[in-house]
């Protein structure tokens, strides 16, 4: 089971992504209270710190992906970090120049595919609409 950790600032989820070891992470907070927005640049930080990293991005569809995560960490790593990684929006993947890879993936997608995928880690947006095993890989 792993460590659980809720937060509602911005500088907790970043500080809870940088500890080290397997956890999970809860953010709370309203409509517009940035939680998101504070993943996606913890998972830059991690991503650009950790050369040829694997980490996934996960939402309920497709659509949302792109609407979404896709976008908004393409601004993060791009208007935040200066770094313009190189993208392939029809495997929905990023690569950053220390060759670590983010992969976006509908959470519809079979669990065991992620796991196939042999990642450092996940960031699940809107969890609610993420089934329980997807969640529990």
């Amino acid at each position: 089971m792993p460590n659980i950790q809720i937060s509602a600032k911005g500088s907790e989820i970043m500080a809870a992504m940088r500890a080290p070891g397997k956890k999970v992470i809860a953010s709370i907070g309203g409509l517009g209270s940035a939680k998101s927005w504070h993943s996606w640049l913890g998972l830059c930080e991690l991503v650009l710190s950790t050369p040829r990293a694997r980490y996934c991005v996960a939402t309920g569809t497709g659509p949302q992906l792109k609407r979404g995560p896709w976008r908004e960490v393409t601004e993060a790593f791009e208007d935040h970090y200066g770094v313009f990684p190189r993208m392939n929006r029809t495997e929905m993947t990023m690569t950053l120049p220390n060759g670590s890879v983010i992969f976006f993936v509908s959470a519809q997608i079979k669990p065991r595919e992620v796991k196939g995928m042999n990642l450092n880690g996940a960031v699940i947006d809107e969890a609610d609409v993420v089934s329980r095993e997807f969640a529990e890989m």
